[in-house]
Parts: C-alpha cells; structure tokens; sequence
C-alpha cells in the first residue's frame, strides 16, 4: 500500500474507506 495511503490513514486525513478507495486506485491504476 502507498506510504501516503498509510501516512493519511494515521494522521486522519482520510477514514478508511477513503484509504481503501485510493489503494484499490493506485493498484488498478498501475
């Protein structure tokens, strides 16, 4: 999972369904 995915996780920037979202992007995106 992308560091900016854990880092905004952990510092509250995104709720995991967000995190989830940009992780499930970045990976069909690469």
């Amino acid at each position: 999972m992308p560091v900016v995915v854990l880092g905004g996780l952990y510092g509250g920037v995104f709720t995991p369904t967000e995190a989830g979202a940009s992780a499930a992007g970045f990976i069909t995106g690469h």
